[in-house]
């Protein structure tokens, strides 16, 4: 899922984390089929959409069962964060990379 170039995903984001929600969004705007523990979710572009970013960790806490993968070509912290959603969540927390690089090791 390219969030650059989709407005109405973005918006799903905006509305808030209702993982149920945004993944019924992403199976709509994809034509796929998007299955718990079978499906890997790929939300590129990720800093066109920084709640898109805050969402992994609500994958994370609330729908672990989703496999959840983001790039971004312009997002610099991510390169230090890395796509592990759990690194991801403890950034989240207080904002130091100190935290992810603890969860990575």
């Amino acid at each position: 899922m390219n969030l650059d170039d989709n407005p109405r995903m973005r918006e799903q984001f905006e509305l808030g984390y209702d993982i149920p929600r945004i993944v019924s969004t992403i199976r709509f705007e994809t034509g796929q089929v998007v299955s718990e523990n079978t499906t890997l979710i790929v939300l590129d572009e990720i800093q066109a959409c920084p709640k898109a970013l805050t969402s992994l960790k609500y994958f994370c806490e609330n729908a672990p069962g989703y496999a959840v993968a983001a790039a971004g070509s312009l997002l610099r912290q991510y390169y230090y964060v890395g796509g592990m959603p759990e690194a991801v969540s403890a950034f989240l927390e207080r904002g130091l990379l100190e935290d992810a690089r603890e969860i990575q090791l």
